[in-house]
C-alpha cells in the first residue's frame, strides 16, 4: 500500500483507490441519477461526491480526475465500492 495524505492507500496499478461509502439516488423532474460518496479522498483526505450514472443502470465506477488538488501525482484515482457495499449487494437498482 502506498501512503498519500499520510494514510495507507490501496492501489490499482498506478492509481490510488477511493472507496465509495454511500450511493445516493436523486430523483426529481430533471434528474434520475445516482451520486457516489467517498468519505475519504486518497489525495486530500476530504469527502467528495461523484456522479454514478442513471438509476437502474450499472454504476459508473473507474478512474476519475482529481479536482481537489492541483498537479498532484497521481492526478486522479479509481472509484471502487467499499467492502460493506459489496457485502450488502448494493450494486444498486434504486
Amino acid at each position: 500500500m502506498a501512503k498519500l495524505h499520510a494514510h495507507p492507500v490501496e492501489m490499482e496499478g498506478n492509481w490510488p483507490i477511493a472507496r465509495v461509502t454511500a450511493i445516493i439516488p436523486v430523483r426529481d423532474r430533471s434528474n434520475n441519477v445516482n451520486l457516489l460518496k467517498i468519505a475519504h479522498c486518497p489525495l486530500c483526505g476530504k469527502a467528495h461526491i461523484h456522479g454514478g450514472g442513471t438509476i437502474g443502470s450499472p454504476l459508473l465506477l473507474g478512474h476519475r480526475v482529481a479536482h481537489c488538488v492541483k498537479r498532484a501525482e497521481p492526478y486522479g484515482y479509481v472509484l471502487r465500492l467499499s467492502e460493506s457495499l459489496q457485502r450488502n449487494g448494493e450494486v444498486l437498482e434504486s
